[in-house]
């Protein structure tokens, strides 16, 4: 049986971290992408007291795959890594 196109999801997960956050999403969006592989990029907030979209919104543009910035209000990597692992590893 022949392999579909390699499908890559990239998670990042984050908390009050915006500098570090901005210079990441500026070196991805100089990533070449293969045709044919697809690559979506998934921004996990850790501390949902701080904004990500006007940041996420302003590098956008220049991505080379689509973002999603999911909200994660408890603390500490055992909720986020919950949070990503059954929708997109696990398919659940």
């Amino acid at each position: 049986m022949p392999m579909g196109a390699p499908s890559v999801s990239v998670v990042v997960c984050t908390a009050d971290r915006l500098g570090k956050l901005e210079r990441l999403l500026e070196s991805l969006s100089a990533l070449a992408i293969p045709p044919g592989v697809s690559v979506e990029l998934i921004l996990v907030n850790n501390a949902p007291a701080t904004d990500l979209e006007p940041l996420v919104e302003r590098i956008r543009p220049d991505l080379p795959m689509p973002v999603q910035v999911v909200a994660e209000p408890v603390a500490g990597p055992v909720s986020y890594t919950h949070l990503t692992l059954p929708t997109k590893v696990l398919g659940g």
